[in-house]
């Protein structure tokens, strides 16, 4: 699980220009459809839903997910659970304010380029990097609704739960779950970090010596709740099964454990001076992934090579 909460990226920032690439066409599509949406009321204050969403729609689509829920579920959800399924002109209305499943309408490809994420936050097993933009398109990861749109279909266009994946983790392995905030992980706002990490179960001598199928699991080194939420997102993207094919590259790490020294990447360093700068490009040359926990984004299999590499102590003296 990566944290998209980073210093490399401005999430408030992004979500106003999401917002403001689509804030014209969402406006007609409410004064187009505002007569239709006022025959309804909000939940909570009892105001005329055309006219609520006309006023509130600009913080519908980029408030932060927690904030939304505080803000709008006592509104909308039990009016949304009443009419979305079973009154068409409702449901037709709202997608069109919403451009249900219109992704052309909210610029897909430049909001995955905007986000600007090469690999699934879910699993860091995949590239999602978009080629292509929307005009020619050719590929980009999925978008998963952390909060199904299936039950919160208020919450189907908001910037922040809109979570970039890969086609595995969202349409194989979550689906139309039901996750929350309470009880998972939430890439927003954080990620594994070095309070879950990958370890490997070795069954057989020859996974001791690296030429077996090893199983990989998980370490929990945080609080309970971290843990709780940890557990709950392996089992939801099925984790240990999706990584249970990475048995080569463990055994490459395993491998490397057997004839490097100690200090290895500090003699490369030594070696090299004037190619190899410090200890992370002597670590990147070695295993071509990242050695920073926020650059774990860049390259697949980046947390679990770190942290293979810190149980076998390839890297842990090197760099204390």
């Amino acid at each position: 699980m990566i944290s998209l909460k980073s210093e490399y990226r401005n999430l408030e920032t992004l979500s106003t220009l999401f917002y403001a690439r689509i804030k014209d066409k969402i406006e007609l599509k409410i004064e187009k459809n505002k007569s239709i949406l006022n025959n309804y009321k909000t939940d909570k204050s009892n105001k005329l839903l055309g006219d609520f969403l006309e006023n509130k729609i600009e913080n519908l689509i980029t408030l932060p997910l927690d904030e939304l829920i505080s803000d709008f579920k006592d509104e909308l959800h039990i009016l949304f659970k009443i009419y979305y399924k079973k009154d068409s002109e409702f449901k037709e209305a709202l997608n069109s304010i919403l451009f249900y499943e219109s992704q052309d309408s909210w610029k897909a490809y430049q909001t995955a380029i905007d986000i600007d994420i090469n690999t699934c936050v879910y699993c860091n097993r995949t590239y999602i990097t978009p080629l292509g933009d929307d005009s020619k398109k050719f590929v980009r990861g999925d978008f998963d609704h952390f909060m199904p749109k299936s039950k919160y279909p208020y919450l189907r266009f908001s910037f922040f739960n809109l979570i970039p994946c890969c086609v595995i983790c969202n349409r194989n392995a979550k689906k139309a779950e039901e996750i929350s905030l309470e009880n998972n992980i939430y890439p927003y706002k954080e990620g594994f970090g070095n309070d879950t990490v990958f370890t490997f179960l070795p069954n057989n001598y020859e996974d001791i010596i690296g030429k077996g199928n090893p199983t990989i699991d998980f370490l929990f080194l945080g609080n309970d709740n971290q843990t709780t939420k940890a557990k709950n997102n392996i089992e939801l993207f099925r984790l240990k099964d999706q990584y249970s094919i990475h048995s080569q590259e463990l055994n490459d790490l395993i491998n490397k454990r057997r004839v490097f020294s100690d200090s290895y990447l500090k003699d490369l360093q030594n070696c090299y001076p004037t190619l190899i700068n410090n200890f992370k490009d002597a670590y990147l040359l070695t295993f071509g992934k990242e050695f920073d926990l926020a650059k774990d984004e860049n390259r697949p299999l980046s947390k679990l090579t770190r942290d293979i590499a810190d149980e076998l102590s390839i890297i842990k003296h090197d760099h204390d």
